[in-house]
């Protein structure tokens, strides 16, 4: 009944659900007055995330075409995953005496937003190349 190509369609879902988040996210600490013109720069600039959605709702639409999309997702949750990078850098690896002990907590959700984008590349990275019955 569960197939694998569903899981495309989930992380389609994922991705519209993560770029949403992190587009209020960054919309209501970087403006905080509400400037219609700032929002609308931020649109600007988080379109190009909508490639990854697209991808992942394409992949689950015509898996025939998986193949050739696959590279490009996995390039793309890679991308994606150089922030929490970052971030566990900042917060984990470097002397604590840079980072305000206060912020540490604040890491819990990028945490996990990393790690379902972890969870992501591992099924895009063990997805099988044969067509499923």
């Amino acid at each position: 009944m569960w197939k694998k190509k569903n899981l495309f369609y989930l992380g389609c879902l994922w991705e519209v659900v993560r770029l949403l988040f992190l587009f209020s996210l960054v919309a209501i600490l970087s403006n905080p007055t509400g400037r219609i013109m700032y929002t609308l720069y931020f649109l600007w600039l988080y379109a190009p995330l909508l490639v990854i959605p697209l991808l992942f709702f394409l992949s689950a639409l015509q898996p025939e075409r998986i193949p050739s999309l696959r590279p490009i997702l996995l390039f793309g949750k890679v991308l994606e995953l150089i922030p929490l990078g970052i971030l566990l850098v900042l917060f984990y690896i470097l002397p604590a005496g840079g980072v305000d002990k206060s912020l540490r907590g604040g890491i819990a959700v990028p945490l996990t937003i990393g790690w379902i984008d972890f969870l992501f590349l591992l099924f895009l990275l063990f997805y099988p190349h044969q067509q499923e019955p």
